[in-house]
């Protein structure tokens, strides 16, 4: 399977995701322009407008923001509706991998889009990881932008708990493929993984 044509080459580089967790609102996000790859997920672009890379799996985000042209790096969906009407280039989603990297071929993980953005960057090369706002938990709100509007749908206990459960058990999948992942999210219910702040991650990984 030949790649993308905006495939990227980040092989050995530091890459800070940002997900939708309510502690994302609570990290100094802003210390990690210019220092480390980024990619944001949903509306967490608002936080790093700067990053080099956005993904949101549902056509309807991208329907609700009109394909985002107010952001300037790679811009990935997982639907082809976004990708025909908006020109949003089209992630090679793996349909029936929902619970699992997909690491042994050049396609990505199906359903949440933080999990998806794990896997890319793995893809890419990344050696190590970043994680803000993989909360993992609504005990501290849904997300850290508050309720999705009434087309997009919201997460509960029951789907983060899952959530919870699928990155933990990535963590083998992870290492074997010489990715580390450190939770920088202030409040996570993760424990596969090492925990650090962002500031301190940064400090110490960070260009």
């Amino acid at each position: 399977m030949s790649l993308p044509h905006w495939w990227k080459d980040w092989r050995g580089e530091t890459v800070l995701i940002i997900a939708s967790g309510p502690s994302a609102a609570a990290a100094d996000i802003g210390a990690a322009q210019g220092r480390v790859r980024t990619i944001t997920v949903n509306n967490s672009w608002e936080l790093a407008p700067w990053a080099d890379a956005h993904i949101a799996c549902d056509a309807v985000w991208w329907e609700i923001h009109r394909g985002l042209p107010q952001f300037g790096g790679l811009k990935l969906a997982g639907d082809l509706e976004a990708k025909d009407k908006f020109g949003i280039d089209l992630m090679p989603i793996d349909r029936a991998s929902v619970d699992r990297l997909v690491l042994d071929k050049p396609q990505l993980v199906s359903g949440n889009s933080g999990f998806t953005a794990i896997n890319l960057a793995a893809h890419f090369g990344a050696r190590r990881i970043l994680g803000v706002g993989f909360d993992c938990t609504c005990a501290h709100g849904v997300h850290w932008h508050g309720l999705h509007g009434p087309v997009l749908a919201n997460p509960d206990q029951d789907k983060t708990d899952r959530w919870r459960r699928i990155l933990d058990d990535a963590a083998p999948a992870l290492a074997a493929h010489g990715v580390a992942f450190i939770n920088c999210s202030e409040k996570s219910a993760l424990t596969a993984y090492p925990k650090m702040s962002l500031s301190a991650a940064l400090a110490a990984f960070a260009l």
